[in-house]
């Protein structure tokens, strides 16, 4: 079931995992107001990959911070460079393909799920194994404005200035840089467990959507266990452990600021080694707004 630990990943935008956290630290809510002595009050907001309207919909305490706040900042900025990075990243090179590193049977199935996404298999095959594991562990896109898109037109609108805490070549060199072994064990368990996708983004929309991230850190916790444990630990150093104390770094200077908007995947949130309690650490009051 490493699957359901990887579309997680990718549902909550941050390519966020949780296995090392408690989720008893600020483990209720979505989001927060954080301020230290002699500084202004900015906004933590956890975000989910999705386009339902139960998360597009914001809610009022949400939308009023976001009005409130002079600038947005988030983990990357969805823009074209950004986008064309990320489309350069996808591809296999050297005229490379996937063919080779599956049995016919799995990479026949794999052409298919990619098929009902759009893309061809003349597309398809020349995807490195985590970017087509990316692209159909979540259900294909009918509307593509996700909650983070949504933020980010909302400050185009409003001409607040936007921000990243990472580059597209970060993010992505978290997957990028795994063996061919563990991308290849990636994209098979994106396959053969496809057809669960859709009841667990239900069951992480329901919690998320409850503003209990402790039940979400349990759902990860779960396929975590499920997974390769090996592989699992690596990823979670690399994509909370790591990651956590960058943005945090990186976020400071706009917290000084005041009024900022962070807007960061949800399971960043939480937990020992999570956003909300490296902040505390570092002399900020952290008070649940949502």
């Amino acid at each position: 079931m490493l699957k359901r630990s990887y579309s997680l990943l990718i549902l909550l935008v941050s390519l966020t995992s949780l296995v090392h956290a408690d989720p008893a630290l600020y483990e209720k809510g979505l989001l927060w107001q954080v301020e230290r002595p002699g500084e202004t009050a900015s906004f933590v907001f956890g975000t989910i990959h999705s386009e339902d309207p139960r998360v597009i919909e914001l809610p009022i305490f949400v939308r009023q911070s976001f009005n409130h706040s002079q600038r947005l900042i988030m983990e990357l900025v969805p823009d074209p460079q950004a986008i064309a990075s990320i489309a350069g990243k996808f591809q296999l090179t050297g005229g490379k393909t996937l063919e080779p590193m599956f049995d016919a049977e799995l990479y026949r199935q794999a052409m298919t799920i990619a098929s009902n996404f759009g893309l061809p298999e003349i597309a398809a095959k020349r995807f490195k194994p985590w970017a087509l594991a990316t692209t159909i562990s979540i259900p294909k896109p009918e509307t593509g404005l996700f909650l983070d898109n949504r933020l980010y037109l909302m400050a185009q609108r409003d001409k607040k200035p936007v921000f990243g805490l990472e580059s597209a070549e970060e993010q992505l060199n978290i997957f990028d840089k795994l063996s061919d072994e563990d991308q290849v064990t990636l994209l098979r368990d994106s396959v053969e467990n496809h057809p669960q996708i859709a009841a667990e983004l239900e069951k992480m929309l329901q919690v998320y959507v409850a503003r209990d991230l402790g039940a979400l850190w349990e759902i990860q916790e779960l396929a975590k266990n499920d997974g390769d444990a090996d592989l699992n630990e690596r990823l979670a150093k690399r994509m909370v452990d790591d990651r956590n104390r960058l943005m945090v770094t990186r976020m400071t200077p706009y917290l000084e600021q005041g009024r900022s908007f962070v807007a960061v995947g949800a399971l960043h949130l939480p937990g020992e080694v999570g956003i909300l309690n490296l902040l505390k650490q570092q002399g900020y009051k952290v008070s649940r707004v949502y």
